[in-house]
């Protein structure tokens, strides 16, 4: 395994623990008890189990997009990071509605900004002793034929075309 694939599959599982662990501060040390409750339902707990699923979901869902977009751009982490800031941002609209208090929706908001606070820079981060990660396709496929030079040319290169 890779090791950009490790580090983020840290920031994944550091992602769904950040969440748990404000849960934890949260409810059974602080003794919150964070109900949601959507238009006219009954409130709903949530539970640890919520938490982990949907901060694993979400983080899932970030390296999924991160991984499509560093196929097709070169600045892909950095169109990444917007698009995560913003979803951040939007995402504080399900605790700011749905939560049946205000501590239960800053508690909640608190959640969201820790998954993001781990996730955002963990995944945008590279590692720059592999070259696979530091570069976008096209010029890991230039560098690679300036290593290998095809046949007929003799090793020699023409700058001209860079």
């Amino acid at each position: 395994m890779g090791r950009l694939r490790r580090n983020r599959i840290l920031g994944v599982a550091g992602a769904t623990l950040a969440a748990a662990a404000v849960w934890a501060i949260e409810v059974p040390l602080l003794g919150l008890r964070l109900q949601t409750q959507f238009g006219n339902t009954a409130p709903q707990d949530v539970g640890i189990g919520l938490v982990v699923v949907s901060a694993l979901a979400g983080s899932l869902a970030g390296w999924g997009l991160l991984a499509l977009l560093e196929r097709r751009y070169a600045r892909a982490r950095t169109i990444w990071t917007w698009i995560a800031l913003a979803f951040l941002l939007v995402s504080f609209s399900a605790p700011l509605s749905a939560g049946t208090t205000t501590t239960t929706k800053f508690a909640l908001a608190m959640m969201h900004l820790a998954v993001a606070a781990v996730l955002i820079p963990t995944l945008r981060r590279v590692n720059h002793r592999d070259p696979a990660t530091t570069a976008h396709p096209i010029a890991r496929k230039a560098e690679s034929e300036l290593k290998s030079p095809k046949e007929g040319n003799h090793g020699i290169i023409d700058h001209r075309r860079f």
